[in-house]
C-alpha cells in the first residue's frame, strides 16, 4: 500500500474514532459534563493524548485540574502517534494535548528546529512555530523531564560512562 493513501486511511479512521469517542466519557474516567458553576454555557474541552502511558497520565492530570477550575472535559486517551493526535489538534476534533516542547517544535519543523538546554528559547521557537499553524502554545509546566543513563557498576566502569565529569557510581539494590 502506498505511503500516502495509509497515511489517509490512518486521518480518517482516527477521525471516525475521535468522532465517536467524542460522545462518550473516556474510561468512565473523564469528570462529566456539567462539574461546576456555569459550566453548563462552556463547551466540553477535549483533551487527547498520545499513546503511550506517560502522555495518558498527563492527559488525565491536566483534565483533572481544568475540571477543578469548573470546565467540562472529556479525555481521548491513545489517540495515537504525533502523526495522528496533530490533525486531530489542527481540526478541532481535540483542544488540547499535552506535550513535550522539544518534542512537538522537533516535529512541526520537521526536523529543522530542535530543542536546547534553554527552555525559554525552545519555548520560543515553539510558540513560533505552533502560532504559524494557529495552534497555541502554553508555558512548559514547571515539571522536568530528563533522559537518564541507567546500568550496573561494573558494566559503567567498563564503559567509562561519566556524569558531571565524575564516574557514575550506584549501590546495587537488593
Amino acid at each position: 500500500m502506498m505511503p500516502r493513501l495509509r497515511y489517509f486511511i490512518r486521518v480518517i479512521g482516527l477521525t471516525m474514532a475521535v468522532a465517536c469517542a467524542a460522545c462518550t466519557t473516556a474510561n468512565g474516567r473523564a469528570p462529566p459534563a456539567t462539574n461546576g458553576p456555569g459550566s453548563a454555557d462552556r463547551a466540553a474541552i477535549t483533551v487527547g493524548s498520545f499513546d503511550f502511558p506517560e502522555s495518558v497520565l498527563l492527559a488525565y492530570l491536566y483534565a483533572d485540574a481544568l475540571a477543578a477550575r469548573g470546565y467540562p472535559v472529556h479525555v481521548l486517551p491513545n489517540l495515537g502517534p504525533r502523526e495522528l493526535v496533530d490533525p486531530a489538534l489542527m481540526s478541532g476534533l481535540i483542544q488540547l494535548v499535552p506535550e513535550y516542547s522539544g518534542s512537538a517544535l522537533q516535529f512541526v519543523s520537521l526536523g529543522r528546529t530542535h530543542a536546547t538546554a534553554n527552555v525559554a528559547a525552545t519555548e520560543a521557537a515553539l510558540v513560533k512555530a505552533m502560532a504559524a499553524r494557529g495552534i497555541v502554545a502554553a508555558h512548559p509546566a514547571a515539571a522536568q523531564d530528563a533522559n537518564a543513563v541507567v546500568g550496573q557498576d561494573d558494566e559503567m566502569a567498563r564503559l567509562n560512562v561519566r556524569v558531571g565529569g565524575e564516574q557514575q557510581r550506584r549501590a546495587d539494590i537488593a
